[in-house]
C-alpha cells in the first residue's frame, strides 16, 4: 500500500521530505538555544518522517539521503 501511495502522490512525498528537513533544522535551533527537550522532539519528528519515506520507496536516493541525515 505504501508503494502505491508513493507512485500516485509524489508531490506529497516531496512535501514530507521538506517537512522532515524543517524539523531537523528546528532541532538544531532548539539545541543551540539550550532547549534540549524541544530539540529531541524535533529530531524525532524528522526521523519518523524520513523512515516512512525511505520505507515507502527504498530505491529513492533522496529519501535514503534524508534518512541518513537524520541518523548521522
Amino acid at each position: 500500500m505504501a508503494e502505491s501511495r508513493a507512485a500516485e502522490r509524489p508531490e506529497e512525498l516531496v512535501t514530507q521530505f521538506h517537512l522532515s528537513h524543517a524539523h531537523s533544522q528546528l532541532g538544531f535551533v532548539f539545541f543551540r538555544l539550550g532547549n534540549l527537550s524541544a530539540a529531541l522532539e524535533s529530531h524525532k519528528a524528522a526521523l519518523a518522517i524520513s523512515e516512512r519515506l525511505a520505507k515507502a520507496d527504498p530505491g529513492n536516493t533522496l529519501w535514503q539521503h534524508g534518512l541518513g541525515r537524520c541518523l548521522g
